[in-house]
């Protein structure tokens, strides 16, 4: 799933997705892990059952969420960005914003926090 040394850490999205899915129990059809942690940067792993939307929230860095797997729609404001695997949405610190598994299949997605530079 990983591999890590003292300063770098590889990191395997499709492994992880896959033990996390066998092992993490569903939460209101919400898993989720913490891929790495450091100097305020954080990479979460996401899987969300069809139908199931994280609501509307801000976070106080740069966030990014790239989808992985299956249907992921992004609403921001009015606008919704329909993401299909590999592609990301950037969103500025503070951006209100909720994601929904759109599709007939779970989906999964990536999501990077960086800690504001202001």
């Amino acid at each position: 799933m990983t591999s890590e040394t003292t300063h770098a850490r590889l990191l395997d999205p499709d492994a992880e997705l896959a033990d996390l899915r066998a092992t993490a129990p569903s939460v209101s059809g919400r898993r989720q892990r913490v891929l790495w942690r450091e100097s305020g940067r954080v990479i979460v792993l996401f899987s969300l059952d069809p139908g199931v939307t994280l609501p509307d929230h801000a976070a106080p860095g740069t966030v990014t969420i790239q989808a992985i797997g299956g249907a992921v729609e992004v609403e921001v404001g009015e606008a919704t960005h329909r993401l299909r695997s590999t592609q990301l949405v950037a969103l500025a610190p503070g951006v209100r914003h909720a994601v929904t598994a759109t599709g007939a299949a779970p989906a999964a997605f990536v999501v990077q926090i960086a800690p504001s530079s202001s």
